[in-house]
């Protein structure tokens, strides 16, 4: 069993992943009480949470959104969760916990889950990721490699500079693609648009309305801009905005096409939907620390 753990902004997910990919002890608890006020206080709620399930895993796997180095085992720096900056954390982990320790940053976790789930090959195959939720998040897979980059922060595409964006974003820079591409984007769209529609029938009531076509065209130009680099075998996308229901899929293949080069790769796009769930990034976690145990 590897225990998987899957931290977000707002809950940090805990379970327990066997080699069937079922989880057991399935549990979530909100971040500021799980990461306390130190990594000590995070390495004693893994510790206690370990115990309290009864049974020692064979390795911890963490799913991070965080900047991780080369070796995957320091976080350099984490956008929202102070105390991890800098910082040896696999180390201090294994020293704590006496197990093996693996980190991965959060959106590769799900494109782990995701090629297994698609049964897609990873041989001589290039794989992009979208999942546009809150945020945007992008992971690459090039011949069954992770794209990383010097610095770790490959895959980066929610903060490209957007041509016309200049609202504020989380990261510091104003522009970003993120601010017009992802949930918070489509939140402030319905707040000022259609504040008597319910979130969740946005796309449903008004998908062909100008203002979330527009949305819908800036999420297609971030997509096209990244299918024009690599000229991917497969695009795999999800998230939570994707998942919405009424979500205009037609529209968004149309407008990244209108977006692409033609007449290849435009001509020649492989589309895969990957459902919404709360554990995949435990599971790819999971997945992704057996292959580093069995090397």
């Amino acid at each position: 069993m590897i225990l998987g753990i899957d931290v977000g902004g707002t809950w940090v997910r805990f379970g327990y992943v066997d080699k069937n990919k079922e989880i057991r002890h399935e549990a979530r608890f909100p971040m500021p009480e799980v990461f306390g006020s130190s990594v000590a206080d995070f390495a004693d709620y893994i510790e206690n949470y370990i115990h309290d399930c009864g049974e020692k895993p064979l390795a911890v796997a963490i799913g991070l959104p965080s900047i991780l180095d080369k070796k995957k085992r320091r976080v350099l720096s984490t956008a929202n969760i102070a105390m991890l900056q800098d910082i040896p954390l696999a180390d201090l982990l294994e020293e704590k916990l006496g197990i093996p320790c693996f980190l991965n940053h959060d959106v590769k976790s799900l494109l782990e889950f995701d090629i297994d789930l698609f049964g897609l090959e990873t041989e001589d195959t290039t794989i992009i990721a979208f999942y546009v939720g809150t945020g945007f998040g992008n992971s690459v897979c090039i011949d069954g490699k992770y794209l990383s980059g010097k610095n770790g922060g490959a895959g980066e595409v929610a903060h490209m500079p957007f041509p016309g964006a200049s609202g504020q974003c989380g990261c510091g820079n104003k522009g970003c693609a993120e601010t017009v591409a992802a949930g918070k984007r489509l939140a402030a769209i319905r707040e000022e648009y259609f504040p008597e529609t319910d979130f969740s029938e946005l796309f449903i009531k008004h998908k062909n309305e100008a203002v979330i076509e527009e949305f819908i065209s800036n999420i297609a130009v971030v997509i096209a801009t990244e299918v024009s680099i690599f000229d991917p075998d497969h695009i795999i996308l999800g998230g939570g905005v994707i998942n919405m229901p009424g979500f205009p899929r037609e529209m968004l293949e149309e407008k990244v096409y209108h977006f692409a080069r033609k007449p290849l790769p435009a001509n020649n796009l492989s589309y895969r939907y990957t459902p919404d769930g709360q554990m995949n990034g435990i599971i790819g976690s999971a997945i992704y620390a057996r292959k580093q145990l069995n090397k």
